[in-house]
């Protein structure tokens, strides 16, 4: 066997099985050939193969089945569960990445929670890194928050696994010694003549060497345990700094950081860029020393690089790049390197030795999105920031709008892990914020309109977009997306053969195709986009103006874009017939921190005994009316409706809750309410949006346990977690959610149109799928939700139904994000009135919007009315029956909704924001009945 798979490594599969191989195929394998599968699954992925690797997974997949089948054990069962893990890690390189997280999310809520389970802490890490890769970062921190409570257990003093001791370090030696003895024989005997015998004495001596390696089989398993364990410590801690970073949590950043600098070598953090990061969060927060760290990051860069000439190198003299790029891009050297060693010269003040290496990158990311994912674009925002720092700016402004176009230009479905990170992490809203203010310095309006949307085009409003191609969507819109997806497919064919070293003609064969790919999907998406408004939803189409947004607006209203980055912030408000741009004058972190705190006191306290109020936030809640507010003050008197687009670290904010210091006057006096995913997308609602005794779905108060969709995370008598929502699910089968039923009825009472109620037993996941699809106008919830945390018993978030008999995947009573998405709803209007149904998690700092709300929009509904966290049952109850009260009067849902707010706070007992802050409303269209 191993003879054949040598003949031709690039083609394993035809050496071994002379044919191409099919799914159904592993059925029919044997027990022999099964060992032949997985090197030919290795051999592909090893060149880059990575479509061939997908199948033959599949293959391998279909024999674990069999032999599941045919011999039902526990070892088979996880051979399957480690075959399915295995294709979709495969395929996740090909952008199905949600269907990778599918498959870890259902490993993880299938399997005991045990702290000693290595694998079970992996697949924490896995789903993490795609959390991070979908921009869900708070359940990325929430993860690996987890996984590092899982491990503390087994660290030592110092916070570390222990280094080896001197026995072990010995008995590794001597190990190796062995091994490499054992080979020499082995090469001494494979190395005679065929037909010619090895002398005795060879193969007594290869026994001889055998025997003393056995005890070493056992210390080779402790060594590979424990670099495994390091592996998952040092990228947990990593995943904690990357998330925290991008939440805006620099205290949490700074820790994990730190400890990272602080870890031994073997955990593999020697690239510089733990420093690199380290230093930056020091700099942005005046910490002294910052210095320090850039330069440890710098020296470790020049190392990675390959850069012999100390002096030149350095300098920039007589720096060959051309030459270091040619001779290096093959064995692997990417333009990673270039990037960071040129970032730390930017940051320690040498602009002009820092475009030298940027322009060195630029010849190993000529084509964009090519063999770097985002490299191209990031180089190119470098590029500009060092211009910028060297006096000039009217260079550095093609540079940053080349950057920002392609960055805005990377669809979702057009990724991999590594890329979409780099999306989200390292540039993207930084390049598109830092375009803004050099147009808006040089005068240059369309520049500045192009990157201010840009900017507010919320991430998340195309972090599920490959999802609609299972919602079953128009053509012309599921076109776009496998297009891009395609485009991507090829790209990373090219970037695998780069990095195996393929001929110079296959390469160019890829380049070319990958260049007809993207050229293609561009084309489909501007055809798409001029009749499918979907697009938009996606964040797929081109770029409106502001002007052209500004003129849908009627009188009375506008849209607030805020953007913040991490060292420079915009707002902008666009009205009728203004446009006014404002730098914020808190930075990032400074946000963040008060978005915390308010927050954090906008949340109940939860006791045994029930649940009671903080005090609130009054001076951070003052601190962000005047930093997001104020400076459009003039203009917010003649105001009645916003529409509110913004990123982290605002977009688990209660804009509502905001309040101004002289008057005492909140946000939600002055205006009605509502988000929106990105205003490129909005428009126009139809004209006979709103009717007057509009039909009515309603469902909820499920019969349920707590532990029926609770997680036990009991380990070593302790818990971890110990979830007790506000609404608090059933502790019995029968008892009632306190006044859903009765808000149920209040909604579908003021409607006046024909309208359906379903609740206790009829309330199932199935029903619901079956009713939601017909032609009701409006579909109310009233039920728990569970967030995605590994607290609940799915790691994905989900509404609660009452179970149905069989408790099949499409009837079990969680209604899932990727299940609503398939249903093709045909309600303008969905009312969520459940716990954080608009948000990522329920966490402050996550991404609102991210599960369920945004589901729904995705489904077809125009208009959402969610919950940002934990709500309390009788006063949710008597808001959405007082927003029912005016369901016929006035339209606007967000007008309905204020009016409800300004009502209840007002009655005794419930002033305090936790009672009606939470409610938010989220709409992909303008109202053009404002104010009722």
């Amino acid at each position: 066997m191993q003879e054949r798979l040598q003949r031709s490594p690039t083609e394993p599969e035809l050496n071994l099985f002379g044919r191409e191989l099919r799914p159904d195929d592993g059925a029919k394998c044997s027990g022999v050939q099964i060992f032949g599968l997985i090197q030919v699954y290795g051999q592909y992925s090893l060149f880059g193969r990575t479509a061939d690797a997908a199948r033959i997974a599949a293959v391998i997949l279909r024999f674990r089945e069999k032999a599941l089948a045919d011999t039902p054990s526990a070892a088979n069962r996880i051979a399957v569960a480690d075959a399915k893990l295995q294709l979709a890690q495969t395929r996740m390189k090909l952008g199905e990445i949600e269907a990778y997280r599918d498959v870890l999310s259902d490993t993880l809520a299938h399997t005991p929670v045990d702290p000693k389970d290595m694998q079970y802490r992996i697949n924490l890490a896995n789903l993490a890194i795609v959390a991070m890769t979908l921009g869900e970062y708070a359940t990325a921190r929430d993860l690996a928050q987890r996984g590092l409570s899982l491990l503390e257990p087994e660290l030592g003093p110092t916070g570390f696994y222990a280094d080896e001791s001197p026995t072990q370090i010995e008995a590794s030696e001597r190990c190796s010694r062995l091994v490499a003895e054992q080979t020499t024989v082995m090469q001494r005997i494979a190395g005679r003549p065929a037909g010619q015998p090895p002398p005795d004495t060879e193969e007594a001596e290869l026994n001889a060497v055998q025997e003393k390696l056995a005890p070493c089989l056992t210390e080779q398993m402790f060594e590979m345990k424990r670099g495994i364990a390091r592996s998952n410590h040092g990228q947990s801690l990593r995943l904690l700094a990357e998330s925290s970073l991008a939440l805006g949590d620099d205290t949490a950043a700074e820790a994990a950081l730190r400890q990272l600098v602080a870890a031994p070598k073997d955990y593999g953090e020697a690239s510089g860029q733990v420093e690199l990061d380290l230093g930056k969060l020091q700099r942005r927060k005046g910490v002294a020393g910052w210095q320090a760290l850039i330069e440890i990051a710098r020296r470790k860069a020049k190392r990675d690089s390959g850069i012999r000439d100390p002096l030149a190198s350095w300098t920039g003299q007589t720096l060959p790049f051309e030459q270091v790029i040619g001779d290096r891009n093959k064995a692997g050297l990417t333009s990673y390197v270039l990037q960071r060693a040129g970032e730390t010269d930017l940051l320690l003040g040498r602009p002009a030795v820092a475009l030298t290496f940027f322009k060195g990158a630029e010849p190993a990311t000529a084509s964009a999105l090519l063999k770097d994912g985002l490299v191209s674009p990031r180089t190119r925002y470098l590029t500009g920031l060092a211009l910028l720092a060297d006096a000039r700016p009217v260079e550095a402004l093609p540079y940053l709008e080349e950057a920002s176009r392609e960055f805005d230009a990377f669809t979702p479905t057009s990724r991999d892990a590594r890329s979409m990170a780099m999306n989200r992490n390292e540039g993207a809203l930084d390049a598109h914020l830092a375009l803004l203010e050099v147009a808006l310095a040089a005068g240059n309006s369309e520049a500045a309109d192009r990157a201010l949307l840009r900017a507010g085009r919320s991430q998340l409003s195309r972090s599920l977009a490959s999802s609609a191609m299972r919602s079953g969507g128009d053509s012309g819109t599921a076109g776009a997306l496998e297009a891009a997806r395609l485009a991507t497919q090829a790209d990373q064919a090219l970037a695998n053969a780069v990095a195996r070293g393929a001929p110079e003609k296959e390469l160019q064969t890829l380049a070319q195709t990958a260049a007809k790919g993207h050229e293609t999907a561009a084309a489909k998406v501007a055809e798409a986009s001029q009749t499918q408004s979907q697009l938009q939803l996606f964040g797929l189409a081109p770029i409106s103006t502001t002007a052209a947004i500004r003129a849908q607006l009627p009188a009375g209203a506008a849209i607030l874009i805020f953007a913040v980055g991490s060292d420079r912030g915009f707002a902008a408000l666009l009205t009728h017939d203004a446009l006014q741009i404002e730098r914020l004058q808190l930075v990032r972190a400074d946000i963040a921190a008060a978005v915390g705190r308010l927050r954090a006191s906008t949340e109940f306290r939860v006791t045994a005994q029930g649940a009671t109020t903080r005090p609130f936030a009054e001076r951070d809640s003052a601190l962000l009316y005047r930093t997001l507010v104020a400076p459009f003050a003039s203009r917010l008197t003649t105001l009645k409706r916003l529409y509110i687009s913004r990123t982290a670290p605002l977009d688990g904010l209660p804009f509502a809750a905001l309040r101004e210091s002289t008057s005492a006057k909140w946000l939600i006096d002055q205006a009605a309410l509502s988000l929106v995913l990105d205003p490129s997308g909005l428009a126009k609602a139809p004209a006979s949006a709103g009717k007057s005794q509009p039909s009515v779905l309603a469902i909820g108060d499920p019969r349920v346990t707590a532990q029926s969709f609770f997680r036990d995370l009991t380990i070593d008598g302790a818990k971890p977690f110990t979830p007790v929502p506000v609404r608090p699910a059933a502790a019995a089968e029968g008892q009632t959610l306190p006044g859903a039923l009765g808000e149920l009825t209040a909604i579908t009472s003021a409607s006046g149109g024909r309208s359906v109620i379903l609740s206790g037993a009829q309330a199932t996941e199935a029903r619901f799928r079956a009713e939601a699809v017909k032609s009701y106008d409006i579909i109310a919830i009233a039920s728990h939700a569970v967030t995605e945390s590994v607290t609940y018993k799915t790691p994905r978030p989900a509404i609660v139904f009452t179970p149905g008999p069989g408790r099949s995947t499409s009837n079990d009573g969680l209604l899932h994000p990727d299940e609503i998405e398939g249903l093709n709803i045909k309600a303008d209007t969905v009312i969520l009135s459940a716990c954080e149904t608009a948000s990522g998690n329920g966490q402050p700092g996550a991404e609102a919007l991210s599960g369920l709300a945004q589901a729904f929009l995705y489904a077809g509904s125009r208009t959402i009315l969610a919950t940002q966290w934990k709500v309390e049952s009788l006063s949710a109850a008597s808001l959405m029956s007082q927003t029912a009260v005016t369901l016929s009067s006035t339209p606007d849902v967000a007008e309905r909704l204020r009016r409800s707010m300004r009502t209840l706070k007002v009655r005794k007992g419930y002033a305090h924001p936790a009672y009606w802050a939470p409610f938010v409303v989220v709409e992909r269209t303008i109202s053009s009945k404002q104010g009722g």
